[in-house]
């Protein structure tokens, strides 16, 4: 076995046996991981909470030859996102954060980007009030960083340049398309109004600590919410339990 440090966030982690802890760990320097951390649900331990969902922590991992999990050697917390956990409307999109990225992040590929707009986000939701609007930044920018960027330049059937007019959005492509072609009785395409559409472009422009400066209105949180929700469940073959998600975690 070899001997890592890295720093990680913690996704979520399961009873395992009768006084260990299976920890699915979201590392800068080795992506997703399941690491053991033996004797973590004893009362007295040398964890602490510092393997508590949300968690960002420095972590010590031993690298088993097989099996492909790690053994937690040790864990010491670097800031606990405390606050998050005092109010159940962050939990909930704490919780939708994790989720998000475990869904659509490779398990033991190194993502640093993905890593920083995590650790970002998770920063400002502790700071903004429209978290909603935080939330839909959040899921384009997974989005694009994990290969499926919404193409909104160029319509995906006719290829005319779209303007940022009112636009369909095909979930089935990943792509817009024009007023002409696009039809808002097919159950594949969602609305986009003009506000949106330019929101799309800015938050795929914006670094992660600029985008609380972006405001978007109660349409525009609509119309994304309903397009990253469509898209997201095509791609993965199904919805992102979020709430489930939470229980499991939290409960």
């Amino acid at each position: 076995m070899s001997l890592i440090r890295t720093e990680g966030i913690v996704l979520r982690n399961k009873t395992l046996g009768e006084s260990d802890r299976l920890v699915h760990l979201f590392t800068l320097t080795h992506g997703k991981l399941k690491g053991v951390a033996k004797g973590a649900r004893r009362p007295k331990n040398r964890f602490g909470s510092a393997l508590e969902p949300i968690t960002h922590a420095s972590l010590f991992l031993f690298e088993r030859r097989t099996g492909g999990l790690f053994q937690i050697q040790e864990a010491e917390i670097i800031r606990s996102f405390q606050a998050l956990r005092e109010d159940l409307n962050t939990i909930f999109y704490a919780s939708h954060f994790l989720r998000w990225i475990e869904a659509f992040l490779p398990e033991g590929e190194s993502r640093p980007t993905c890593f920083h707009l995590l650790r970002e986000f998770l920063s400002l939701l502790g700071e903004v009030k429209d978290v909603e609007s935080l939330a839909r930044c959040f899921e384009i920018k997974v989005l694009d960083l994990s290969g499926f960027r919404p193409r909104l330049d160029v319509c995906g059937d006719c290829g005319k340049t779209l303007e940022r007019k009112k636009i369909y959005f095909s979930f089935l492509e990943g792509r817009g398309l024009c007023n002409n072609c696009g039809s808002q009785e097919n159950r594949f395409h969602s609305f986009l109004s003009p506000g949106t559409v330019a929101s799309v472009h800015q938050i795929l422009t914006l670094y992660p600590n600029k985008v609380s400066r972006l405001h978007l209105n109660v349409l525009m949180k609509k119309e994304l919410g309903k397009m990253t929700r469509d898209y997201a469940k095509h791609l993965l073959g199904k919805e992102i339990g979020t709430e489930q998600m939470l229980c499991h975690s939290f409960g």
